[in-house]
């Protein structure tokens, strides 16, 4: 039994809550003495008033307990209202007011939506297609740029019958061609951060390289060409790979020839 008292006018009042709220009606009427529950209950109209509502609820809605704290008679709370306004208008307001309170208090409290796994997934790629966006733009301007100052050489050597134009230097194509990583998904990122300027580097290179490194390193071509591809700067013997790619870039400036184009059009490939 989840039994409340509350008092009014210094009398205790008992609220039973179960399935319903009952009420000790003993208890109500004890504040106001020149009234008596049995005027109440025997009235025509209150007699009808309990057998409607029986019939509604299925249940008693008018009991009579003896001994302990639920000593007394016991009404439904809309028969307790019913007989709080025969017995005041106050009280009936006061009644209510309890009724209401405790029915509040035993409600279950709504939960907080919550994001599903799925919601969070389609958040996160939101995000991140914004962000490849934003780097697929630069890498449009750095792309122009490039073929902007291809162009330059092709129109210079027209007009330099002795072919003697200078060839970019190393550092600059690395500042043109060395782009940051698009963030896309980790197994890919490799492949989309490296490729032009793998072939770039192989470009400069020149063929054969792996044999030449090799011979000059004492590594395996295999383990050459995985550093090259790999473009792994951090590597022991990589200042020898940037020496034969100065070398072989002196040689392609003897013969006037230019950035690959095939380098550039390999960076309008990149997946977005």
């Amino acid at each position: 039994m989840s039994l409340q008292v509350y008092t009014y006018q210094n009398c205790p009042v008992s609220f039973d809550r179960k399935k319903t709220v009952m009420i000790n009606a003993s208890q109500m009427v004890k504040p106001f003495h020149s009234k008596r529950m049995n005027d109440f209950t025997s009235n025509k109209q209150t007699v009808a008033f309990v057998e409607l509502l029986e019939s509604k609820t299925g249940i008693p809605v008018l009991t009579i307990k003896h001994g302990g704290k639920s000593n007394g008679t016991w009404m439904h709370q809309k028969l307790a209202l019913k007989f709080a306004a025969w017995l005041s208008p106050e009280f009936e307001l006061w009644v209510f007011d309890r009724i209401e309170e405790i029915l509040l208090a035993s409600a279950p409290k709504p939960r907080a939506p919550r994001i599903s796994n799925e919601d969070k997934i389609k958040e996160a790629f939101t995000i991140l297609y914004g962000e490849n966006q934003q780097l697929k733009a630069k890498i449009d301007r750095q792309v122009t740029l490039i073929r902007e100052r291809n162009e330059q050489v092709r129109q210079l050597q027209q007009y330099n019958p002795a072919r003697t134009v200078r060839l970019p230097s190393l550092a600059e194509i690395k500042q043109k061609i060395m782009l940051p990583p698009v963030p896309v998904v980790p197994q890919v990122q490799q492949v989309v951060a490296t490729t032009p300027q793998v072939d770039t580097l192989k470009h400069l290179l020149g063929p054969r390289y792996t044999s030449k490194l090799a011979a000059s390193t004492g590594l395996t071509t295999k383990q050459v060409a995985r550093m090259v591809n790999k473009m792994d700067t951090s590597h022991k013997h990589w200042p020898q790979v940037l020496e034969l790619a100065k070398r072989h870039k002196e040689a392609l400036a003897q013969t006037s020839q230019v950035l690959n184009p095939a380098t550039i059009s390999s960076i309008d490939q990149l997946p977005y």
